[in-house]
């Protein structure tokens, strides 16, 4: 998730398709957007706090804590 939603607009409205033809959604389709929540166990990283490198030390730590 990306809890700073100034930074989460900023990076719908600024990133680039990387498939030939693929139209990505706009701001307003992604908060339009219906969202089920998860009902089992799952991570949550926020990444308005953790660049890629940190996200992904969470994720190895998360699934070494479940093994």
């Amino acid at each position: 998730i990306c809890t700073d939603q100034t930074q989460h607009r900023h990076r719908i409205e600024t990133r680039s398709a990387d498939i030939p033809g693929h139209k990505l959604p706009t701001w307003h389709e992604v908060v339009a957007r219906e969202y089920e929540p998860w009902t089992r166990r799952h991570v949550v990283i926020d990444t308005a706090h953790h660049n890629a490198k940190g996200a992904v030390a969470m994720m190895r730590e998360a699934l070494q804590k479940r093994c």
